[in-house]
């Protein structure tokens, strides 16, 4: 029997998921079905009936994150819109639990980072892995500049994205190492590094106040992103661009 991921414990291990079943609800189709495209030449698409798992987490474990996945779940798909307030290119989302949202957070890039699964194989959190687990394992979500994550929203291409996931893949944000990922109708960077610089940095990313700001794209950053993961899938499966 191997370990839980998160606590060490020789227990059974439940089916895990790595990006929260939630994420999940716009893929699907009328029978349940989302279609899954492995960005590898040589891959074949197919269709699945639930997202990704493995054996990670025993049953503890799986229930405390499904505490932040709850929370997460209600912030994103179920705030009144009433309580969102714009300011220029940013929507602030009050109401925050800082603590189960920020470790929710943080619990989706471990787990993308300690999956033995070809498709997050490009999450490579190194010495990081031990420091989130250990605050995972003590509940402790960090301060603010604790492995942050940026979410934009899209003024454009919206519905494609909330019926897409384009899982986590390793890239540079503002001079440090990012990982990108898009589901749920947004994009999200995490910010893997203690190479932050927090004087521009402030008031991008969840707030311990509990305000979660969310930026909007503009239409031709969003345009040229949308350009950029076409062309990567039509590589992969060796199609003209």
């Amino acid at each position: 029997v191997a370990p839980c991921k998160r606590c060490g414990a020789y227990e059974p291990l439940r089916q895990s998921h790595i990006l929260p079943e939630f994420l999940y609800s716009d893929v699907y189709d009328e029978k349940h079905r989302f279609m899954r495209v492995p960005l590898w030449r040589g891959s074949q698409t197919r269709l699945d009936q639930r997202g990704l798992r493995e054996s990670l987490l025993c049953s503890d474990c799986e229930g405390r994150f499904g505490v932040w996945e709850q929370h997460a779940s209600q912030i994103l798909f179920h705030q009144p819109v009433g309580t969102v307030v714009p300011y220029g290119r940013t929507l602030f989302v009050p109401g925050v639990d800082y603590q189960k949202f920020k470790l929710f957070l943080l619990s989706i890039i471990w787990r993308a980072g300690v999956s033995t699964s070809k498709e997050f194989s490009t999450v490579r959190l190194g010495a990081h892995e031990a420091t989130i687990r250990s605050n995972l394992l003590a509940s402790d979500p960090g301060n603010a500049h604790f492995y942050p994550c940026f979410i934009h929203a899209l003024p454009v291409h919206r519905e494609f994205f909330k019926r897409a996931i384009i899982l986590p893949y390793r890239m540079k944000f503002e001079g440090v190492w990012a990982y990108r990922a898009a589901f749920a109708g947004f994009v999200w960077d995490w910010i893997v590094s203690s190479m932050i610089n927090r004087s521009t940095s402030d008031g991008y990313f969840l707030r311990e106040d509990g305000v979660l700001p969310i930026h909007r794209l503009e239409p031709a950053v969003a345009d040229r992103w949308m350009r950029t993961w076409t062309k990567s899938i039509q590589k992969y499966h060796g199609r003209k661009s």
